[in-house]
């Protein structure tokens, strides 16, 4: 037996604006797998330290880019490499 819900038109026009700053959400995410990012935005994604992504760094653990003196990453690639260093 099918079980209704019924909102009024202002509370289905909440519902609908929250839904589509989710799906909005979830889109920023799926292609920001795919741009390059800097160190503090990297370390807003994954919890570990400064010293500590550069520890990796110079271990050749993490995939980064440089380009002068700044470092760049590609989310997607972090992600992989730490995934392969849990396996370890």
């Amino acid at each position: 037996m099918a079980n209704f819900i019924y909102l009024s038109e202002a509370d289905y026009g909440q519902l609908r604006t929250k839904v589509d700053g989710i799906y909005e959400y979830i889109e920023y995410l799926r292609q920001s797998d795919n741009r390059l990012i800097t160190t503090e935005q990297l370390l807003e994604f994954i919890p570990i330290g400064k010293s500590t992504l550069q520890h990796y760094r110079n271990r050749g653990l993490i995939r980064f880019i440089q380009r002068g003196r700044k470092i760049l990453y590609s989310l997607s690639e972090v992600m992989e490499d730490l995934k392969n260093m849990n396996k370890m």
